[in-house]
């Protein structure tokens, strides 16, 4: 008699289990859990339809979790880049959800290499950008740039992570400007950041051999003057930047505490103005112009 009830308790408990009671799953594994499991699916080289897959335990963890306010908002995260590859009006509407939400906390842990907080916001921003400039509806992702560089702020104490989230947003601007047909805005985009991100953060923490810093700029400054020499001419555009440094002036960072009292450089450039930080608190036109001939755009543009 005493087997029969232990074989009657094994059936019930097998029959829960074949049903797939969400129930006794959820209290076995924890959120984390299937979020590991969506991102090694959604990553795998040989699951297949590993996207629904990806997307199903994305979902698993939304429904069963609520209360688990980390791991929901890295799932809706993970489900809006999910739907970047086949619903792109889906993953917009995803990526507005994580904004919104009052239960999502920018200050999480990073998702990322180098990445110390989650930044959901400015990330959601910055990819809705990429994703609108995609539909080329252009104006509005000009509009999630901004709020991406001035709403959202990234938010970090790791230098190298801030200035390739600078320079990813001056890219997506770039296209944005170019595909528009805004030549000299196109430029701006991307030589302005790349001059003044790379004077704040790259040239200040590298030593004389550069071995100990992350250069975020070849690459992008080899597009820009690329497109420089398809637009201006390389030469001419060569001729006009350096007479316009000659103009450069050096004014107080009005914007900036009294304590800290820096300063930075302004010139004009096909009737553009141009405004260059340094990280130190150096005023004299000379030591900007110096700084700025050891940038890596400055350097490629004379070669």
């Amino acid at each position: 008699m005493l087997n029969t009830t232990k074989m009657a308790k094994k059936i019930i408990i097998y029959i829960l289990l074949l049903l797939g009671s969400d129930k006794i799953i959820a209290q076995t594994y924890t959120a984390d859990y299937y979020l590991g499991l969506g991102f090694n699916v959604e990553k795998s080289k040989t699951v297949v339809n590993k996207l629904d897959s990806a997307l199903y335990y994305y979902r698993y963890v939304l429904d069963n979790y609520p209360t688990f306010k980390q791991e929901c908002s890295r799932a809706m995260y993970r489900i809006a880049g999910v739907l970047e590859k086949d619903s792109i009006n889906e993953s917009i509407r995803w990526y507005n959800r994580i904004i919104t939400s009052p239960n999502v906390n920018d200050k999480d842990k990073g998702m990322e290499v180098m990445e110390v907080y989650a930044n959901y916001r400015h990330n959601s921003c910055l990819r809705m950008a990429t994703l609108y400039n995609r539909k080329r509806n252009y104006d509005e992702a000009l509009q999630w740039l901004y709020n991406a560089q001035y709403i959202y702020k990234y938010d970090t104490d790791i230098g190298t992570a801030f200035e390739n989230k600078m320079v990813s947003i001056a890219i997506v601007k770039f296209e944005c400007y170019k595909s528009l047909d805004y030549q000299d805005s196109a430029v701006y985009a991307l030589v302005h950041k790349l001059l003044d991100v790379d004077m704040r953060y790259y040239l200040p923490n590298m030593d004389e051999s550069k071995s100990n810093a992350v250069d975020h700029y070849t690459k992008t400054a080899k597009i820009a003057l690329k497109y420089i020499d398809q637009t201006r001419g390389k030469d001419e555009f060569k001729l006009a930047f350096n007479l316009a440094l000659k103009k450069l002036k050096v004014k107080k960072d009005k914007d900036r505490s009294k304590s800290e009292k820096l300063y930075y450089a302004t010139f004009k450039l096909y009737n553009i103005e141009y405004r260059i930080h340094s990280s130190k608190p150096k005023h004299r036109k000379v030591e900007f112009m110096n700084e700025i001939h050891q940038t890596a755009f400055y350097t490629l543009l004379q070669e």
